[in-house]
């Protein structure tokens, strides 16, 4: 339970880290 809640954070915050990079083209 614990570690599906901390997987569901650290995929979010990757997500949420990487998206910007893909839009300004810099990744």
């Amino acid at each position: 339970m614990l570690g599906s809640v901390i997987w569901l954070v650290v995929v979010a915050a990757l997500w949420g880290f990487s998206t910007p990079l893909i839009r300004h083209g810099s990744a």
